[in-house]
């Protein structure tokens, strides 16, 4: 439904659309960017509209759209294009916080995913873990997950959601999309029938 939403309003100057998305993506994630930040003991008095309508404002005039007009809509994310995808995000991470006073990293991510969906990583606490666990069952290093959700780490979590891909691409025999290696890490979440936390290998 996401993707069909913004699919059929993919304008990120048109005010209305923007809105509309945000909004739909937001409270799907419950990563809405009407949670704000107050400064200070400055209480933050405005509604959740005005909120959203001054993100809005805020991409709107922002270089979101051009940037997002380099990219193809079915552009792969490779290692050599990783400046783009960061540029863009940090670009729209900058924008959100202009009206609620937060990183973002999380919403920009799946903003920008449902506009280029193989192109930007989903990055949120539910898909870090997740991807901790795998390492941890490969036995490589997860350092640094807790922090991956942070902008300036961005670059860092689309290496290793990269290397993830490559890794079940070379186990699967087939092309592996950000969607698959996001629903994924979200299965490893799910309960196993032993009422613990199960990790769903990868085959061979």
């Amino acid at each position: 439904m996401l993707y069909e939403a913004v699919a059929d309003n993919p304008s990120n100057t048109d005010k209305p659309q923007i809105i509309g998305k945000l909004i739909l993506i937001g409270r799907t994630y419950s990563a809405s960017v009407e949670r704000r930040k107050t400064q200070g003991h400055v209480k933050d008095e405005r509604q959740a509209l005005e909120v959203i309508i001054a993100a809005a404002e805020a991409i709107a005039a922002s270089k979101c759209a051009s940037l997002l007009g380099s990219i193809a809509l079915n552009d792969k994310l490779t290692n050599e294009r990783l400046p783009e995808a960061v540029a863009i995000h940090q670009e729209l991470c900058q924008a959100l916080a202009t009206a609620n006073n937060r990183e973002n990293s999380s919403l920009a991510s799946k903003y920008l995913h449902f506009h280029r969906p193989d192109f930007f990583p989903i990055v949120d606490s539910y898909v870090r873990e997740g991807w901790s666990w795998v390492m941890d069952e490969l036995g490589k290093s997860y350092r640094g997950w807790q922090v991956f959700g942070r902008v300036g780490r961005y670059n860092d979590w689309c290496v290793r959601v990269l290397e993830l891909r490559a890794l079940m691409e070379k186990s699967l025999r087939h092309t592996v999309s950000l969607r698959q290696v996001d629903n994924y890490l979200l299965s490893i979440m799910s309960l196993d029938g032993q009422g613990g936390w199960g990790l769903p290998r990868l085959p061979g």
